[in-house]
């Protein structure tokens, strides 16, 4: 058993949320973005002079990738501050077995603990500084590899690959 003991704040939320849209979420910002190029391009055919066609294009897509970029960081502002949890640390305590992740949560707030089966988890991503535990598209846990103790690192990352696949 591995166990791991961390304190989650707001900073470790919107850095989380700061990863998850680099992984996820951009994707599919360049795709609509690549879309309305091509749509801008059609559009503008019409104009006479190259020159208005480039900068018809250009400043649509600048428009477009600054209204989308603006739009997601609203809704994640607005996510936080519906969610009152966020404003408080929160004490985490995860136990990794060959047959679950035990997971027990505490706060002024909060008290709570569960168990997840490794076939629960629908993806990891592993960066040099943590482990993210995805429970579904757009939640995870947050392992942080600095409250690993060092010989446990390198097993608990092989337990994960092991019992998740990707």
């Amino acid at each position: 058993m591995i166990k791991v003991n961390t304190v989650r704040n707001k900073e470790d939320i919107i850095e989380f949320q700061k990863y998850h849209f680099r992984k996820n979420q951009l994707k599919q910002v360049i795709a609509m973005a690549i879309i309305m190029l091509f749509t801008l391009i059609i559009i503008s055919m019409d104009l006479e002079s190259t020159l208005h066609t480039i900068i018809f294009v250009a400043l649509g897509e600048l428009v477009f990738v600054g209204v989308m970029c603006l739009s997601l960081k609203i809704s994640r502002s607005k996510l936080n501050k519906s969610n009152k949890s966020f404003e408080e640390e929160v004490s985490i305590i995860y136990e990794f077995d060959d047959q679950k992740i035990a997971i027990k949560v505490e706060s002024q707030t909060i008290k709570d603990s569960s168990e997840i089966k490794w076939d629960f988890i629908y993806k990891v991503f592993e960066d040099e500084k943590k482990f993210y535990l995805y429970i579904n598209k757009m939640n995870a846990y947050i392992i942080s590899k600095s409250d690993i103790e060092d010989d446990k690192e390198v097993e608990l990352s092989n337990l994960i690959k092991e019992k998740v696949a990707k």
